[in-house]
């Protein structure tokens, strides 16, 4: 069987090549991705848009997000001969998630980079490719941003969007005990994915060649869901909307939005929706459900309705929205936080 070219880096460095060259280099793989670029890009530290950023009736949303890494991710063993667009492409959605969960239009991008002299500049192509197709798939503009040297990578974005005329801002406190609580797409894959790829930098496999033959759990913690438009109707279906994106998981980040609402808050653990790739990569359902209820960087959105689920359901077909959004609890009056199971109920205290 015939296997996919390997990946090679370059040798040339971004300190034989000189920090100026990353202005340059922006330009040339923005002409490739297809991404918008501010003209005055390089020019001066400050960026200023000719465009109307006021949203008459509307809101701005502003989001930032880094990654760093050693911390937030590694250039792991496994994906050595696999190119790492994937780490600008997660930049890009993790920050894209934020503006999701406002439901917000993506706009603007400044990004930050702080790289290694040593940096190879075949690499730092590929981020940057990854960083802005997706930004160009959701036609996002990148203004500028600021770049400097760095003993790691460290990677920041920060994204500007818009809330269209008539839409209210769902933020984390509109919440109202009774209200149901919800999780889009499938939960746990991400922190599995993670796991796998933890365990092969001391124990690593026969190397990946290409991204189709990683496992689904690692593609899905590399490349993270883009839920924009689900976001974008969920603030059209009803004016009150309490919601989040999802990076610390479940068990964290609703008790987060529950007491952002001065609320408690109840989860229905046989609700909670688990990635079907969990139960092809060894582990039962039972582990597979306290991965969804535990595990992080899922970035899909956790929200509350007052709507029940079949009702909130026909308002995304009508929108012809797909991603399925799961009933997993109730917000109560209750402080506090408690799981219920199948066999009884765990009271889980507020810390």
């Amino acid at each position: 069987m015939a296997h996919p070219p390997v990946h090679q880096h370059s040798t040339t460095t971004l300190k034989s090549l000189g920090e100026g060259s990353l202005v340059r280099l922006l330009r040339e793989v923005a002409e490739i991705s297809g991404c918008r670029l501010s003209p005055d890009l390089g020019v001066d530290d400050t960026a200023v848009t000719s465009g109307n950023l006021t949203v008459p009736g509307g809101a701005l949303v502003w989001t930032t997000d880094s990654m760093q890494e050693g911390t937030h991710f590694r250039f792991w063993k496994a994906l050595e001969r696999i190119p790492c667009s994937w780490l600008g492409r997660k930049l890009a959605m993790t920050n894209l998630s934020d503006v999701a969960a406002k439901g917000g239009k993506p706009k603007y991008a400044l990004l930050t980079m702080g790289l290694p002299p040593e940096s190879s500049i075949t690499r730092i192509r590929e981020f940057l490719g990854g960083l802005l197709t997706t930004l160009a798939e959701h036609d996002v503009e990148l203004l500028g941003g600021d770049t400097y040297g760095a003993a790691s990578w460290n990677l920041g974005l920060t994204l500007v969007g818009e809330v269209s005329e008539g839409s209210r801002v769902p933020v984390r406190n509109k919440g109202v005990a009774g209200d149901t609580v919800y999780a889009s797409g499938e939960l746990g894959a991400s922190a599995r994915g993670l796991h796998f790829l933890e365990l092969w930098q001391v124990n690593p496999p026969n190397q990946f060649e290409s991204w189709e033959l990683l496992p689904p759990v690692v593609q899905r913690h590399l490349s993270p869901p883009d839920r924009g438009e689900l976001g974008r109707a969920l603030v059209e279906i009803h004016p009150r909307l309490a919601m989040m994106d999802l990076s610390d998981g479940i068990l964290e980040d609703a008790f987060r939005l529950a007491v952002a609402s001065s609320c408690g808050l109840e989860i229905r653990w046989d609700r909670l929706p688990f990635a079907k790739s969990l139960l092809g990569s060894g582990l039962n359902p039972e582990q597979a459900t306290e991965l969804a209820l535990t595990g992080g960087e899922d970035y899909e959105l956790l929200f509350t309705s007052p709507l029940a689920e079949d009702e909130l359901a026909q308002h995304l077909s009508r929108l012809g929205i797909t991603i399925p959004c799961t009933a997993i609890g109730q917000l109560t009056a209750s402080p506090g936080m408690q799981i219920t199971t199948l066999d009884g109920r765990i009271i889980l205290p507020e810390s």
